[in-house]
């Protein structure tokens, strides 16, 4: 079912049917998994380097340990929705399925969000050895985060037409 409009900013608005949100939505994943894989290798792989021991505190390297366990949890989230998609709907698609699959991707960007902000506050304490400064970075990158991932959808959410 597919319905066009205009939504409340003036914009066209065209609703797509649940094969298309099933898709975009997988897609969306598809998106987000490849950095956030690619960020828990960095991770992973970095525990075994003598700098990792050298140059950070145990207390760093347990907050180090805290974003590879955030990544993970991100990383299960946003896998999430194909592996339940495969085992309960494999041969068809529903608005239950589209709306657990949105939470998930939405809930997955959160300890993402952490975990970078984790990281970012590590390596800016080793280049600016200044934990204000490391702690304001960290800050700074976890408001961009909040505002654009969560702020500007869910104003742009609420000023759209009630959906039918």
């Amino acid at each position: 079912m597919e319905r066009e409009g205009v939504g409340g900013d003036g914009d066209e608005v065209q609703e797509t049917g649940l094969d298309t949100s099933v898709s975009n939505l997988l897609g969306e994943a598809r998106m987000l998994l490849p950095g956030t894989q690619t960020l828990f290798g960095f991770q992973l792989a970095v525990v075994f380097t003598q700098p990792f021991r050298d140059l950070l505190a145990p207390a760093e390297q347990g907050l180090h340990l805290l974003g590879m366990v955030l990544t993970g949890v991100s990383i299960a989230l946003l896998m999430a929705p194909a592996a339940y998609h495969r085992q309960v709907e494999p041969e068809s698609v529903s608005r239950r399925f589209v709306r657990l699959a949105t939470r998930q991707l939405v809930w997955g960007t959160v300890p993402l969000a952490v975990a970078l902000c984790i990281e970012v506050y590590l390596a800016a304490s080793l280049i600016t050895t200044r934990v204000v400064t490391s702690a304001a970075i960290a800050l700074v990158l976890f408001g961009v985060f909040v505002v654009l991932w969560y702020v500007v959808p869910r104003r742009a959410a609420d000023g759209s037409p009630p959906r039918r």
